[in-house]
């Protein structure tokens, strides 16, 4: 049963997103895959946040079945993603996923998004990817509240030295 509803979203001059320069990497990387190219991916993000500002430390890729519309990421390979961002002492605080042509968060996107809670961003990349670590053209939300998202904008993305 489908029990999606249309988040609202509103900018936002308040939340914060920084993205450590390895994380970029780890991004890039997986995105990149020659395998990728004709088909959506995803990377969680690992970090912290608390609710407002948001730091992404890391980049992991799930095992995910990916099509050139959609991706599916299994039960197993969530509660992988899940163990490892514990190990580390981390949380899961996001996830990159991109779309064929131009970026923007569909109702399928907002219907499999599973982790939901203030601080959690989502990003989507235009043309799967092709043009990242360029932000140009992404949509990223950060989710403040139950089916509320405040946009950020690529320009206020905050990149910092890598975390160790």
């Amino acid at each position: 049963m489908n029990t999606w509803k249309r988040p609202s979203v509103r900018s936002s001059d308040t939340q914060r997103l920084a993205i450590a320069r390895q994380c970029t990497a780890g991004i890039r990387t997986s995105i990149t895959d020659p395998r990728q190219q004709s088909h959506e991916g995803i990377v969680y993000l690992l970090g912290m946040s608390d609710s407002s500002s948001t730091i992404a430390v890391s980049a992991i890729t799930p095992h995910a079945t990916t099509t050139a519309g959609s991706f599916d990421v299994t039960v197993v390979s969530m509660a992988a993603i899940v163990r490892r961002a514990a190990d580390l002492g981390l949380a899961i605080v996001g996830q990159v996923h991109t779309h064929p042509m131009q970026a923007f968060h569909s109702g399928g996107d907002f219907d499999g998004m599973r982790i939901r809670y203030p601080g959690y961003v989502s990003i989507v990349l235009p043309k799967y990817g092709r043009e990242f670590p360029k932000w140009g053209g992404a949509e990223i939300l950060m989710c403040v509240g139950p089916h509320e998202y405040v946009r950020i904008k690529t320009s206020d993305i905050v990149e910092v030295s890598d975390c160790s």
